[in-house]
């Protein structure tokens, strides 16, 4: 959970948000303007088999406006871990972003008393298209369906004929960590240190190298010091945080971060406590990750969270999380975990 807040946090500014479709979707070109972008409310309502109400929230949504008219919506959905259902997911997503569009011609028709009726909305009211990007930053390989086709168990004599009739569901994804350097040097905002950082797979001979050869000033130090900290677990980066609060009008670039690993002597810490650290940040984070797969059913209890989180027992933990990604309700998680 605190992987994708500190990842949505840095997302959320406009000119990094921008800076992604425009890198990854347009090749470069800035066909998304940052002062155009709005972010606007993720979560959409439905209900499920037994009729009940769910709630189900997507990473960020932003709405792009052009002239008062609403042009795109653009939305991003950040894993840290392989989902078999994200196609569906997704589908789920771009619906909800569309239904929200036609109910909000419908009420405005009702207002005007210009009702279409039957036909739910006129002819020239149009919605407007909406993209939603996967983005990965797990280190193992994505193994799970990328589209419906994958998810689907068409019985063989029916595919000939019937497969043209059954609607494919492809999803954007992007394997963060995976980036040839041409796509990663279209980044011009944050992000390119975070993909670039990436894809030196944490040896620190290749950080200090980016570093030196990336020196570009940071605009969002604190967010990306989170982000970074998310991903690795490296205490050093909140470290970093606290020295650049107290220089608020310092200019933060990747030589400064190494600039104060050094001064504080973090860099040259004992291998003994980088091991523990590194421990440490593993059961954390693996623990983080069950209650991240648990969300998706439903809200985890606080009792359940603090139990999860006070397990220390990391092959315990690696029992638990693959029990979380095979149970269907967090009622079933809590029964077969035996955390009552």
């Amino acid at each position: 959970m605190q992987k994708d807040i500190a990842k949505k946090k840095l997302q959320e500014h406009p000119d990094v948000f921008a800076d992604i479709f425009n890198s990854l979707v347009f090749s470069g070109r800035e066909c998304v303007n940052p002062s155009e972008l709005t972010l606007i409310p993720t979560a959409s309502r439905h209900s499920d088999a037994e009729g009940e109400l769910r709630e189900r929230t997507r990473d960020i949504l932003m709405q792009d406006n052009r002239s008062g008219a609403l042009y795109f919506l653009l939305g991003l959905e950040n894993q840290d871990y392989i989902d078999n259902t994200m196609p569906l997911r997704c589908m789920g997503y771009d619906f909800a972003a569309y239904d929200m569009q036609v109910k909000e011609y419908m009420d405005a028709n009702r207002e005007k008393d210009n009702s279409a009726y039957l036909r739910k909305i006129h002819k020239e009211q149009k919605l407007a298209p909406v993209i939603t990007l996967v983005t990965y930053y797990g280190q193992e390989e994505w193994d799970a369906p990328k589209d419906m086709y994958g998810m689907l168990n068409i019985p063989e004599e029916w595919k000939q004929e019937a497969v043209p009739f059954v609607h494919n569901y492809p999803m954007n994804f992007v394997h963060m960590g995976k980036l040839p350097p041409e796509v990663r040097e279209r980044f011009t905002s944050d992000v390119r240190l975070l993909v670039e950082y990436l894809a030196c797979k944490n040896d620190p001979e290749k950080i200090i190298k980016l570093a030196h050869r990336m020196n570009q000033t940071i605009s969002h130090p604190e967010d990306l010091l989170d982000a970074f900290f998310a991903i690795t677990k490296d205490k050093r980066y909140n470290e970093v945080k606290e020295t650049i609060i107290n220089k608020p009008k310092e200019e933060v670039t990747m030589c400064v971060m190494i600039d104060i690993f050094e001064n504080r002597g973090i860099e040259k810490g004992k291998a003994e406590g980088r091991a523990e650290g590194k421990a440490e940040g593993k059961v954390e984070g693996k623990a983080e990750d069950i209650i991240e797969l648990l969300e998706e059913y439903d809200t985890v209890p606080e009792w359940l969270k603090e139990r999860i989180m006070k397990e220390t027992d990391l092959d315990k933990l690696k029992i638990l999380h693959k029990l979380s990604a095979k149970v269907e309700s967090i009622e079933e998680f809590i029964e077969k975990s035996g955390m009552k």
